[in-house]
């Protein structure tokens, strides 16, 4: 995923203990794949969470259903947020 500011994404990681990238495709090769290379070249300790989809392929459904399967829609985002920092 180019061109990302990795500068601009390890002063967020530098500031924060947790951060999310939220993607409506699959997190390899993704956001979270960018993200994570970026931050893991410092020796900051942010925690990287991906919230996207899993690696399939989500067969044909409206978008706000497709969305709910995924865990991508709203309500589920909050929680998975919400469990991953305690």
């Amino acid at each position: 995923m180019k061109p990302i500011d990795g500068e601009l994404i390890c002063r967020y990681a530098a500031a924060c203990e947790y951060a999310f990238t939220i993607e409506e495709h699959n997190i390899s090769g993704g956001l979270f794949s960018a993200v994570a290379e970026c931050v893991s070249q410092t020796t900051h300790t942010c925690t990287i969470r991906p919230i996207g989809i899993k690696e399939h392929y989500p067969h044909g459904n409206v978008v706000r259903r497709a969305r709910e399967l995924e865990g991508l829609d709203v309500k589920s985002i909050v929680n998975q947020i919400i469990s991953s920092i305690g």
